[in-house]
């Protein structure tokens, strides 16, 4: 109840004011509200152009992971190199001329075949379109050129190699086909020419192939011999400009090449190739008698080689080695090189080791492989064993060693003669102490008068693995052994490649190729291709095709030494030895070959190989049984 108007008044004010408060807080409740709203709205457009800004980040980070995945890839397998060796091409061949006595050829192709003629018509010693693997002859041109062709339809532009590793020509005969025509040396360079003209003209797909080439034992006349630089300047200086012609102004390895036959070169940013000249540590050369130029000349090549390997060290340079003939082959415990040089090469290259990426090698003929270890210490101390042959003419393989007249007896020729009143066994131990004070001295033949005295000792040089045998004869072989060996850490893989040639031993012609990658240059896998040479003689036309991948065939991982050495163990197996040269014909080792399809028994057959065999290849193939 309001009794006076002011108090009407100060009512009617008070109503008001809460009316207008009411007002305000609902006005401020609706702000507030929209506020939110926009507040959340806002919040939702952040979130989404967050989200599309991570999304599209996410979007590039995994395009760039894709991306360099397939660069990565492409990597893999970016270097790709042709291994071409052994082809001993003949242009004197002659189809359907005597394979079985006459090498192929005949006397109208070559005055040197004398009274070789064609056989007749159906005749089973016939010379075949593309060879024979039977008469152990060379290579017609005609191989040549289907393996050339092929190499050439295989090639894409991440092939720009070739590792041509020696023996271009037919067999370093001294005497020349014809007196009227070309001399043997020309024969020679002419037959160097046309392999390596006709490689590089042939491999149209890619223009920027690059060849590189390494001497084999043939590759000279007389095959077999490499004097030092003035005797062998014929065959150098003549092949200075076509071996070397992608590098016009490399005068160092022109000047290499022109002394000894030997050069470093890189074909490629980041990838030394040497390429050494291994004649001049080949036990076969006749030419390396002690004291003989030829035999510095090698010397001299193991002080180039530790320069090259520097050099290309100092860039960081991956390392790619060349050569022909290896330092050991699974046929045989004996060494190829000289005694003394597989140690010192193998020390060289074990400084380097981390930039050597592998040895690609030929002469084998055959597939396949050997470790390379660091050498034992020599222990000068402990003087040599000699194992004993009897039952034999003699024992040789290389040169022989003169020392001249050292027993004071007298010296039938280069043969010393103890004195008459001499026992066999103070012979024995004065030719042993001779031959161990000789580093070059390998063994030696000790011969018999028909009382059986002791008549002379013949020192040899090269090897002592031949040994005709004669159980008539009282001559001994007396051969130089020791416990010495190169079984230290594998640091390295030499790959003698399979030969073109089809003869030596019968086998079907091959070539490889070699996968790198384009990084480091280390080795990815080695793809091996051949063909049926019976079949190719029937249908006149060589069908070339994979034999196998090397990382397929053997369930390898990568091509590691480590999984090399793992392999070489696992050949312990029948079925994998069976499956690469335990079983001989058919196997891996002569790429397929089967001598029950051949016209007539081969001259030097694919043999099966067990028991001491399989243990002295599976030595060879491991790196554990290469000689000093």
């Amino acid at each position: 109840v309001v009794d006076d108007d002011d108090d009407v008044v100060v009512v009617v004010v008070v109503n008001l004011l809460l009316s207008a408060a009411v007002v305000t807080l609902k006005c401020c409740f609706k702000v507030l509200l929209l506020l939110k709203y926009w507040l959340l709205l806002r919040l939702s457009c952040s979130w989404i152009v967050i989200v599309n800004y991570y999304n599209k980040l996410i979007m590039k980070s995994v395009l760039s992971v894709v991306v360099a995945a397939l660069l990565l890839a492409d990597s893999v397998t970016a270097l790709k190199v042709w291994h071409f060796t052994d082809v001993h091409v003949d242009p004197y061949y002659v189809q359907q001329a005597d394979a079985h006595s006459c090498y192929c050829e005949t006397g109208a192709s070559c005055a040197r075949m004398g009274d070789c003629k064609v056989v007749a018509p159906g005749s089973a010693y016939g010379a075949g379109m593309f060879g024979n693997s039977e008469g152990n002859c060379a290579t017609p041109t005609s191989l040549y050129m289907s393996a050339v062709e092929f190499m050439d339809n295989e090639t894409d532009q991440d092939t720009t190699l070739v590792y041509f590793t020696g023996d271009f020509a037919e067999a370093g005969a001294t005497d020349a086909c014809s007196p009227s025509g070309p001399t043997a040396q020309q024969q020679i360079l002419d037959i160097i020419h046309f392999d390596w003209k006709t490689l590089k003209s042939k491999m149209g797909n890619n223009e920027n192939v690059i060849v590189l080439g390494s001497f084999g034992n043939h590759d000279s006349v007389p095959g077999d011999w490499y004097y030092e630089q003035q005797r062998q300047s014929w065959l150098y200086n003549n092949l200075t400009e076509l071996w070397l012609e992608d590098y016009p102004s490399n005068n160092e390895a022109k000047q290499s090449f022109m002394r000894g036959g030997y050069y470093s070169v890189q074909p490629v940013k980041g990838l030394t190739v040497i390429s050494l000249n291994i004649n001049y540590w080949a036990k076969q050369n006749p030419a390396l008698t002690p004291g003989s130029a030829a035999l510095a000349q090698g010397q001299e090549q193991l002080v180039w080689l530790q320069q090259a390997l520097h050099n290309a060290s100092m860039t960081n340079d991956s390392v790619h080695i060349l050569g022909h003939q290896p330092p050991i082959s699974g046929d045989t415990s004996d060494g190829l090189w000289l005694p003394g040089i597989f140690a010192n090469f193998s020390s060289i290259c074990h400084q380097y080791k981390d930039n050597i990426k592998g040895f690609f090698f030929g002469h084998i003929h055959t597939d396949q492989w050997t470790l390379i270890r660091q050498c034992d210490s020599p222990h000068s101390h402990e003087p040599p064993q000699y194992k004993e042959t009897t039952g034999i003419k003699w024992c040789s393989g290389g040169g022989d060693y003169a020392p001249g007249n050292v027993f004071s007896g007298g010296v039938d020729g280069i043969c010393p003669q103890p004195q008459p009143d001499w026992t066999v066994s103070r012979v024995v131990d004065e030719c042993e102490d001779v031959c161990s004070n000789a580093t070059e001295c390998v063994g030696f033949t000790l011969y018999f008068y028909e009382n059986n005295s002791a008549k002379e000792c013949c020192f040899r040089t090269g090897t002592t693995s031949y040994k005709p045998p004669d159980p008539n004869s009282t001559a001994r072989c007396y051969e130089k052994t020791s416990d010495e060996g190169c079984t230290g850490e594998a640091f390295g893989l030499m790959l003698p490649g399979p030969s073109l040639t089809e003869g030596y031993p019968a086998k079907n012609p091959a070539l490889r190729l070699l996968e790198f990658d384009d990084v480091h240059y280390e080795l990815m896998d080695i793809k091996t291709y051949s063909g049926d040479l019976h079949q190719a003689t029937k249908t006149g036309h060589f069908n070339w095709s994979l034999e196998y991948s090397f990382q397929d065939m053997f369930g390898m991982s990568d091509l590691t030494i480590a999984s090399f050495e793992s392999l070489a163990s696992r050949m312990q197996n029948d079925s994998i030895w069976n499956k690469y040269k335990g079983m001989g014909d058919g196997s891996i080792y002569c790429a397929g070959y089967n001598s029950s399809t051949a016209q007539f028994p081969p001259k030097l057959p694919c043999l099966s190989c067990t028991g001491t065999c399989q243990k002295t290849w599976i030595d060879a193939l491991n790196g554990t049984n290469i000689p000093f």
